[in-house]
């Protein structure tokens, strides 16, 4: 849970945890945070877990609050950006699927919204089949 929490874009909640790891992960959180393995931060109302490097985390939490703010105005961050159309690219298929794109971005601890798939398929031009560009 570590590694997850570590590895993780814009660190991980209690709830995105649970639901990778399929196991009720409350009491482990708290005994991580007590032992200085994790951080955590309160984030729109929610707890946060993070990193114990200081940038990492800060990093982390940056990210988390860019996409909790939605990006207004449509604008998806560079990074977010190349993962989505990385992950287009693994999937070795014409056909574009939204749910599998933020399953592949899920499995790499990585969190998006189907919205800022849209926004990149249109700003990149793509359509439901790379067929039909």
């Amino acid at each position: 849970m570590m590694k997850l929490i570590e590895n993780a874009q814009a660190g991980k909640t209690h709830k995105e945890l649970e639901a990778q790891l399929n196991i009720r992960v409350h009491n482990s959180l708290l005994t991580l945070v007590r032992e200085n393995k994790i951080t955590r931060e309160r984030v729109d109302n929610t707890y946060l877990y993070l990193s114990t490097n200081k940038h990492n985390a800060q990093t982390q939490t940056t990210r988390r609050r860019d996409i909790s703010k939605g990006w207004a105005g449509n604008d998806v961050p560079d990074w977010l950006t190349i993962e989505i159309l990385a992950a287009i690219v693994r999937m070795n298929t014409l056909a574009i699927d939204k749910q599998k794109i933020l399953s592949a971005l899920n499995a790499k601890a990585i969190i998006a919204t189907e919205t800022q798939i849209t926004h990149v398929l249109t700003k990149c031009n793509l359509k439901k089949t790379l067929g039909s560009v």
